[in-house]
């Protein structure tokens, strides 16, 4: 990797009981396995602190989708966003 950052991870709570997990992986190094130990490492550690931890991406994010699924991560709710425009009136 030569001192090159790959992957970073970190929980930060929510709302009540809750963590939330966020982690970003270098270009580069997507594929390598980086991201997925990072976000594992986040993961147990807001375990460790008494959390429920939620990890949430796009559905469209499939390689953030399957790394949330090999870490054990579930289904629990989806969200539906809308853009509202103007017609111009």
């Amino acid at each position: 990797m030569d001192g090159q950052l790959a992957a970073v991870a970190r929980y930060r709570p929510g709302w009540g009981e809750t963590a939330h997990i966020g982690v970003v992986t270098h270009p580069a190094y997507r594929g390598c396995r980086y991201g997925r130990a990072v976000a594992s490492a986040a993961t147990a550690q807001a375990l460790e602190a008494g959390f429920i931890v939620l990890y949430q991406t796009l559905f469209a994010n499939t390689p953030s989708v399957a790394l949330a699924t090999g870490l054990g991560y579930q289904a629990y709710a989806s969200q539906l966003a809308v853009r509202l425009i103007s017609d111009g009136a």
